[in-house]
């Protein structure tokens, strides 16, 4: 994906946020409901791995069924070109790649307990 690509006629590519072992993330622009959101893609060498979609969309279902604050809402599932994707709600706020013990020792001090349990 790129920037300014439409998806669907309606989400509108603005960047990548970050990428995992399954799947590329992106913020959009949805341009129906004038809102941002995150969507998610299928990685595309795994679009055609049955296991891998299958599990990306049991995330989808499970994600659904949670009613959390501290969990994203799922809005909208799909599928260009053959590779799957989430819609997600977009929640703007630090990630820990972006901490540093320099500008929030604080945050590192308190997030270090909870990395340790797992």
């Amino acid at each position: 994906m790129r920037a300014g690509q439409i998806i669907d006629g309606r989400y509108q590519i603005l960047r990548t946020l970050g990428e995992g072992g399954m799947a590329t993330v992106y913020l959009a622009e949805d341009r129906y409901l004038k809102r941002q959101v995150a969507i998610k893609f299928l990685r595309l060498d795994l679009r055609d791995d049955e296991v891998a979609s299958r599990r990306f969309y049991r995330e989808a279902q499970a994600l659904t069924e949670l009613s959390n604050p501290h969990v994203v809402e799922i809005y909208d599932v799909g599928e260009v070109s053959g590779t799957q994707y989430l819609v997600m709600e977009y929640v703007k706020a630090l990630t820990l790649k972006n901490i540093s013990v320099k500008t929030h020792p604080w945050l590192i001090l308190r997030f270090k307990p909870l990395c340790c349990k797992f």
